[in-house]
């Protein structure tokens, strides 16, 4: 989880709300203790698309508290395998996970400075909510919550 998330940081810097430095400087065994919460979980998770092996997707889910919102975050594919569908899979995954415990909304956080990720999340269907914030990583980059209605 480590390797992926400091490629994800690294590949889009201004798409998350951690900095590559941030991640970096952390522990291996704070991953592994993330992944082991994650499999373990009813209100937050990680998937991983593989191919050979080798991570080359990521998606979080998660049940904000206290609201209860659901939301997919962190989601990132190498560029190698972009528009090849692994994107998709991972928010199918993530979105199923979320409604088998009860989401009839999906959020995600797009910033406004990503073009490519705001078709992608409206091709599957999200939609823009009205909400904007700035980027926690980056205060410049303004961010709009996204929301997918079942």
């Amino acid at each position: 989880m480590r390797a992926i998330r400091l490629a994800a940081l690294s590949d889009s810097p201004d798409a998350f709300g951690a900095r590559y430095e941030d991640e970096a400087q952390k522990p291996v065994s704070e991953f592994e203790q993330t992944a082991i919460e994650h499999a373990e979980s009813e209100s937050s998770t990680t998937f991983l698309a593989k191919e050979s092996g080798a991570a080359i997707g990521q998606i979080g889910a998660f049940f904000q508290k206290p609201t209860g919102r659901a939301f997919i975050c962190a989601m990132w594919v190498s560029p190698e395998v972009r528009r090849k569908e692994v994107g998709s899979r991972l928010v199918n995954m993530a979105h199923h996970w979320l409604q088998d415990r009860g989401a009839d909304e999906i959020y995600a956080w797009v910033t406004d400075t990503n073009i490519a990720a705001q078709h992608f999340y409206s091709r599957l269907g999200f939609s823009p909510s009205g909400t904007n914030a700035p980027l926690p990583s980056n205060p410049r980059v303004m961010e709009t919550l996204y929301v997918y209605s079942s």
